[in-house]
């Protein structure tokens, strides 16, 4: 058990599944991580797309439900838009399941406190690790589990921030990685959300030239995949 707290990293967990995290591992974050932060109210959940993600967010929203919170399943969903649902009034944390750019048999916690509040090694995640390795245990109490989309709600609040006059004669470069970019690109170049995406099926979502409508094809996309060199100019985006 002791070699599953190596998931623990600077700013997130992260290891490999099952190995170094699992089912049980995330249900006793899910204890520690309410127990440590005091957390009584709605929690946002979300996950990537491998195929372990599905089976370790429904483990993680039991455990919190049966804990006292009002569990809010976002659903597939890149990081970003985990960290939006915790800026939203009734939500008072958010926790992504996802490793990252890390391969396909790794899993793991992205986690921020109301408003994106970050949390670090030195900023709860130390006290995680050792309430976890005390089996610390929080009251039961029964929570609720609901399901939102934000994604509509990401996109309106991107597109207050971000316009093609911000970035006209610049570059984009669309880092899609192993990231669920897939989710919004999708709403981006149709205005609709997909009906269904298959883990790591990703690649007709990244149809660069759909996009270019964001920035009414003012901008060169580059598919960062394909760039042997660092883009000094212009905007990035990395939904990983």
């Amino acid at each position: 058990m002791n070699n599953r707290f190596e998931a623990f990293r600077e700013g997130d967990v992260r290891g490999i599944y099952p190995d170094e995290i699992d089912e049980q591992f995330v249900e006793g974050f899910a204890h520690a991580f309410v127990g440590y932060f005091g957390l009584t109210g709605k929690v946002a959940t979300g996950r990537d797309m491998r195929s372990s993600s599905q089976s370790l967010q429904d483990a993680l929203n039991e455990a919190l439900v049966s804990i006292g919170i009002d569990v809010v399943d976002i659903g597939l969903c890149p990081t970003e838009l985990g960290y939006f649902a915790s800026g939203m009034p009734e939500i008072d944390a958010a926790i992504v399941v996802t490793a990252s750019h890390n391969p396909a048999n790794y899993n793991g916690l992205k986690c921020v406190l109301k408003n994106g509040q970050a949390i670090s090694h030195n900023r709860g995640l130390s006290d995680l690790k050792r309430l976890m390795s005390g089996h610390y245990r929080h009251r039961a109490a029964r929570g609720s589990l609901s399901r939102v989309d934000y994604h509509v709600l990401y996109l309106t609040f991107l597109k207050q921030h971000f316009t093609a006059e911000n970035l006209r004669g610049g570059q984009v470069a669309l880092n899609g990685l192993n990231g669920t970019a897939a989710t919004m690109a999708e709403l981006v170049a149709t205005g609709k959300t997909p009906d269904i995406i298959k883990p790591f099926e990703l690649e007709r979502f990244y149809r660069f030239e759909q996009i270019l409508f964001l920035v009414e094809r003012r901008l060169k996309f580059l598919d960062i995949r394909r760039c042997s060199q660092i883009i000094h100019e212009g905007f990035v985006v990395d939904p990983v």
